[in-house]
């Protein structure tokens, strides 16, 4: 599977550039550990839902980066528990 292909796809798709009414989180194109900057060409606004697998589809596109497999792993988590959430739990959680 192309994992980059489907990742470019959902930014195309879900970001938007302009802050949404409802609900959004802001996402690096390229995320900042993997030389990204904090520029305006380089964020986009995503549903709490696509931003979720964007970051799972950043993992499988970069396996063995220690720092994205950490920031998708503190989203699956809720609280201080151990429980793990899907995209939909996890917009749920966050609208």
């Amino acid at each position: 599977m192309n994992y980059a292909k489907h990742y470019e796809s959902l930014i195309n798709k879900h970001g938007s550039v302009v802050k949404p009414k409802e609900y959004a989180e802001r996402h690096h194109i390229v995320p900042k550990c993997l030389g990204g900057l904090d520029e305006e060409s380089n964020l986009i606004y995503l549903s709490a839902e696509a931003h979720y697998v964007a970051h799972q589809l950043l993992v499988k596109i970069n396996p063995t980066h220690y720092g994205l497999s950490y920031a998708a792993m503190l989203m699956t988590r809720v609280g201080k528990g151990t429980k793990r959430v899907n995209n939909k739990y996890y917009s749920w959680l966050k609208c």
